[in-house]
């Protein structure tokens, strides 16, 4: 990080609230804090980014976790009641994630 780079936020930290009291900016520095605010302005000046829903990535980690835990030998069923879920489920989750993983090593060849 250039002494720049850290004028600008030190600048941020000060005038948050002055500068960007009614943008959505001013919550991202509020949340995150006014250097990670910085470097999302700084990689995405004046685009646009999108972010998840909290749950989708949360469900994203469930079910890798989930494929884990059957690499791992645990049975379906014990997976199932560990996460709430149906055995079904839990195959479907497998399922899905074996054939992701076989459509990034043909876009990888």
């Amino acid at each position: 990080m250039t002494e720049q780079d850290k004028k600008y936020i030190e600048a941020l930290e000060e005038n948050a609230k002055i500068l960007f009291a009614d943008s959505d900016f001013y919550d991202v520095i509020e949340t995150i804090g006014a250097e990670y605010a910085y470097k999302l302005a700084k990689c995405f000046s004046g685009g646009y980014i999108y972010i998840p829903k909290l749950e989708t990535i949360q469900r994203a980690q469930r079910d890798k976790d989930i494929f884990y835990e059957v690499q791992q030998g645990r049975s379906y069923k014990n997976i199932a009641k560990k996460y709430g879920l149906s055995t079904r489920s839990v195959q479907g989750i497998v399922k899905k994630t074996l054939e992701n993983l076989a459509d990034r090593r043909k876009t990888e060849v």
